[in-house]
């Protein structure tokens, strides 16, 4: 194999990052500091991957030096703001935020970031002041007015919130990603207005410019992961029951899930890790041996260690559709459980088609192919439950949410700890949680987006057909 060039490395890493792949993009971003080792673009997108990645020291490192570098440009300060979001240093993220702006006061990315930082923390009028000014300016950047009517529609100031997205529709210079955005943020609205045939077409108007996504093989994992694969392979010997994997396809409660468990004052959070996909993509399996599992354990704990408190017992990791990598994490952390998040399937891909986001769904955003990516999520993790020795618990979103307290009781004794009153104020614990259900966590619990799907139920058939029969949610989960 040929020694890859400086212009190879960079050319990979672009690529990587285009297409969202952070863990791919820090690797090559680094090998080209190597050779260019005061780059501001490769610092600062060396760093925004490794913030993806939640490699939030090394991030931090390098948004420093780019800061240093080139400090007239905002989207340094705005990569270092980044990581101290995802450190919870609120202050520190302003200030950065601050610093950008000083920089270029009507720059759209750095007015979105100031303004989702105050929205994200609750404060909606502080958000308001940001995007208020550029509610009425013809020159408004994109960016300004998308989190504008983000802010209005959580204030049901609807007809402000579809003015201010309209314009970014219907403007000819406006990029195709913050088109896109737009359409979801319309039809957002409309849903929250009420008018659901609308809101459906704007939905689908954003998912169709959306990229294709990967599908998930359901026979290659089953076929693979055999019970005499699993009997062949040696543990790590590692007994560390503090990681817990919350899996689930998108919008099925994995967020809910791991914010009653980071509110016990032995229960931690670390949000989507991409750490145990990532291990999974290098591993062979004829190849591993214990020394190699230990060493993946080792490097999985690792990162739980810089990113959840010391104080932490048990540490959810929900990282989206890391179901295939179960059998080999059942080898690392033989002491470890799962949490299966199951949501009526209607709701849940419904709730997916109206999401954006970005590319970090890895499957197309047509309802039916939602639907066959459901299916083969469902038959993995039935495999798994028959094959696997680690505990695995099934937690039903519709019941946990109409039994809140019963419910919390079982996730918290599946995890072998005792009871706390705290997790039934998980809302009240909500951080910083930066995920599609952002808004959601910082509510009580709430029963509202149950069998939403009915007010869609005429533009469902094609959904509905791909799910044969896992459409029968109570049947399949009974």
């Amino acid at each position: 194999m040929r020694r890859l060039s400086h212009a190879d490395c960079v050319r990979l890493a672009r690529e990587a990052f285009i297409r969202e792949d952070w863990s791919t993009a820090a690797q090559y971003y680094k090998l080209a500091l190597k050779n260019d080792r005061d780059n501001p673009e490769f610092l600062r997108k060396a760093s925004l991957a490794l913030s993806q990645s939640n490699s939030l020291s090394e991030a931090e490192e390098l948004a420093r030096k780019a800061c240093k570098r080139q400090p007239n440009d905002p989207d340094n300060w705005i990569a270092l703001a980044l990581v101290f979001q995802k450190l919870e240093r609120e202050s520190d993220q302003h200030a950065a935020l601050d610093r950008a702006l000083r920089v270029d006061p009507l720059y759209g990315p750095a007015i979105h970031a100031k303004a989702k930082a105050y929205f994200e923390a609750g404060d909606t009028d502080a958000a308001l002041r940001v995007t208020s000014p550029f509610q009425n300016d013809p020159n408004a950047p994109p960016l300004s007015l998308l989190i504008h009517a983000r802010v209005c529609r959580s204030l049901k100031r609807y007809d402000d919130a579809i003015a201010a997205v309209t314009r970014v529709i219907d403007h000819p210079e406006t990029l195709p990603r913050h088109r896109i955005g737009a359409l979801f943020e319309l039809g957002s609205t409309l849903d929250a207005k009420g008018e659901y045939d609308d809101a459906f077409a704007a939905f689908s108007r954003a998912n169709a410019g959306m990229p294709p996504g990967v599908p998930l093989h359901a026979e290659s994992v089953i076929n693979t992961w055999t019970r005499s694969l699993l009997d062949s392979l040696p543990e790590s010997g590692n007994d560390s029951q503090r990681p817990v994997l919350v899996v689930g396809v998108a919008r099925s409660g994995t967020t809910l899930t791991e914010q009653i468990i980071s509110s016990h004052p032995k229960g931690g959070g670390v949000g989507e890790l991409v750490t145990l996909p990532a291990i999974f993509r290098r591993t062979v399996t004829g190849n591993l041996t214990r020394s190699m599992i230990a060493a993946y354990a080792d490097e999985y704990l690792g990162v739980l260690a810089e990113r959840a408190p010391d104080s932490a017992e048990r540490v959810v990791d929900k990282h989206m559709y890391s179901e295939p990598s179960l059998g080999l994490f059942s080898k690392m952390f033989p002491g470890a459980r799962v949490i299966h998040c199951l949501r009526d399937p209607l709701d849940c891909c419904l709730s997916a088609f109206f999401q954006n986001f970005g590319a970090n769904l890895p499957v197309s955003r047509d309802l039916p192919t939602l639907g066959r990516h459901y299916v083969a999520h469902r038959r993995i993790m039935e495999h798994w439950k028959q094959t696997l020795d680690i505990p695995i618990h099934t937690s039903i979103y519709e019941e946990l949410v109409a039994e809140q307290e019963p419910r919390s009781r079982e996730l918290i004794e599946f995890l072998g700890l005792p009871w706390d009153d705290a997790c039934l104020r998980f809302h009240e614990h909500a951080g910083t949680v930066r995920t599609a259900s952002t808004a959601q966590v910082r509510q009580p619990m709430y029963t509202s987006s149950t069998q939403r799907w009915r007010r869609y139920e005429k533009h469902l058939g094609p959904l509905i057909d791909a799910l044969g029969p896992y459409a029968d949610h109570a049947r399949t989960t009974a």
